[in-house]
């Protein structure tokens, strides 16, 4: 009697046993079917046995769809190496970890990170594998447009035929591209790098003139200055220089692009000296020389005319008509007709009449200017002057031509560099840190953790010399603030912004209210979206 009461008690124990070890594999089933990862279990020929939710949402197949097949033939997996080197593994250390590409029930290729596990039973032996999967699709997506990005910049930083370079306010080199070591004679990088930007300037103080100037003015534009290369040479240069700053407006860094200009200036002081040397020609010269038109107007002349005619001055001469020096008004008219004829005379004899009324024997050489046509357009007392004179106005134009056209190439490659600045930074704030802050809320074992401070560590060096410059204005600002801004500053109305962003018209006044308020916009000065087209 007492025997059996003992077996009924512990047959009610065991059952009890059960039900509570039934429970808690039904509570912790529920459990993982809520993880946000698909979690998967299966035997040692990898058919499922379990299939939760998570991953019923992530491939697309329900448990009952998915148990009883074959894992890798379900998913179509893509495994990073043989199957038999993975599983030796497994069985050696008890868990492998991975990326898999496997194909969706909707035919979406993603990349998951895979951890699987192996269990064993009391005896020690291989049981089952379970294995633990997280989407990276997203984040390898955005790791891709990031590296993309980063190549474009780089590409454009590399190839600029400008001379590109990052510098501390100190004169420390950061990083230059290939035209810049050309354009300062330097053998590589690593010798930029060990370079001081002040030793690349005529005298040490103009470098700490140009840092001060910087400070003051944020940027310099079109900046004519002289530079040293590495031989010691001087050469002209222009140059387009922006200051990075941190919130109290301390310089941090320097960015410029800058090219030789030595050509184009040299050229430019070449002509002006001629120039000079040419007019000081003319108005030095002992003999009266002259430009006139067919019509007798004098258009110019030297002071040795003016006094050879007793004329007080250039206006008095270019109000006086030609033919009026002339003993008789006809000698004007035949002496044309005879420029026409020979096209130039060398020491013609001639009578000149003065602005007193008396007569002076000259001996004039004299070059008529023609058209197409053979219509004589001007003559004057020396024909190089005006042939000097029109060479000068063409190489002139010309200067200005190409200054304007490598005015517009710094301007360019500044606006591209920082169009390609703002993508990088649009990429990672968009694509990557929202992931990244995502992982941070899970729970993570060391060595993830370890991964992640690496992937944190690596984008900021990444954004780190120009996201000061880009991001500090946003430090001020609400999310809210920073969505309308970015619509005005794209030229948006208050009506459009607020359609976009799907608010009121009084709350986009009073967004704009407060963003005029903290960029220092207060009693109406200045135009918003100027001034944040202009610190974006």
């Amino acid at each position: 009697m007492s025997s059996r009461k003992h077996h009924k008690q512990g047959e009610a124990a065991s059952i009890q046993d059960l039900r509570r070890q039934l429970d808690q594999a039904l509570e912790l089933a529920a459990i993982l079917d809520q993880a946000a990862v698909a979690v998967l279990a299966s035997g040692l020929d990898h058919r499922l046995t379990y299939w939760n939710q998570g991953a019923a949402r992530l491939y697309g197949w329900s448990p009952a769809e998915a148990l009883g097949q074959i894992s890798h033939q379900l998913l179509s997996t893509g495994l990073p190496q043989p199957l038999a080197e993975i599983e030796a593994r497994l069985t050696e250390t008890g868990h492998w970890r991975g990326e898999l590409r496997h194909l969706t029930r909707q035919g979406q290729i993603l990349v998951v990170e895979s951890h699987w596990g192996l269990r064993r039973d009391p005896e020690g032996r291989p049981l089952a594998i379970v294995a633990v999967e997280h989407d990276l699709t997203q984040r390898k997506a955005a790791e891709q447009a990031l590296k993309q990005s980063e190549e474009r910049y780089r590409r454009l930083f590399e190839d600029d035929l400008t001379g590109d370079y990052l510098a501390t306010p100190q004169g420390q080199i950061l990083a230059c591209n290939p035209a810049f070591l050309r354009l300062f004679g330097l053998a590589s990088q690593e010798e930029a790098l060990a370079t001081n930007l002040a030793g690349l300037y005529p005298q040490a103080r103009e470098f700490a003139g140009f840092v001060e100037r910087l400070g003051q003015e944020g940027r310099l534009e079109h900046h004519q200055c002289q530079r040293r290369g590495r031989d010691g040479s001087l050469f002209h240069a222009v140059e387009n220089v922006v200051g990075e700053f941190d919130g109290q407006g301390q310089l941090l860094a320097i960015k410029g692009y800058l090219f030789d200009d030595t050509a184009r200036y040299l050229a430019e002081q070449a002509l002006r000296h001629s120039e000079e040397r040419y007019r000081r020609l003319f108005e030095d010269d002992l003999t009266g020389d002259y430009l006139a038109t067919p019509q007798g107007q004098i258009l110019a002349c030297n002071p040795a005319f003016l006094g050879l005619f007793g004329l007080a001055s250039q206006e008095e001469s270019q109000a006086r008509d030609l033919a009026s020096l002339y003993p008789q008004p006809r000698d004007f008219t035949d002496f044309l007709d005879l420029v026409r004829r020979k096209g130039k005379l060398e020491h013609y004899q001639c009578q000149r009449r003065r602005r007193d009324g008396s007569l002076f024997h000259a001996v004039e050489n004299v070059v008529g200017e023609f058209d197409g046509q053979g219509e004589l357009l001007g003559k004057e007392g020396e024909q190089a002057l005006l042939k000097k004179d029109r060479e000068i106005t063409l190489q002139l134009q010309k200067i200005e031509k190409l200054n304007a056209a490598l005015t517009t190439l710094l301007e360019r490659r500044e606006q591209e560099g920082r169009q390609k600045e703002e993508d990088i930074l649009a990429t990672v704030e968009q694509l990557v840190l929202p992931h990244l802050h995502a992982l941070q809320s899970t729970r993570l074992d060391d060595d993830q953790r370890l991964h992640l401070e690496v992937l944190a560590g690596n984008l900021k060096n990444i954004t780190s010399s120009f996201a000061r410059r880009l991001a500090t204005w946003k430090t001020k600002l609400t999310p809210s603030e920073i969505k309308v801004a970015d619509l005005i500053r794209q030229g948006k109305s208050s009506k459009e912004v607020a359609s976009l962003l799907r608010i009121s018209s009084h709350a986009v006044a009073f967004h704009r209210a407060n963003l005029r308020a903290k960029l220092g916009l207060r009693g109406g000065g200045g135009n918003l979206a100027s001034h944040l087209r202009h610190i974006i």
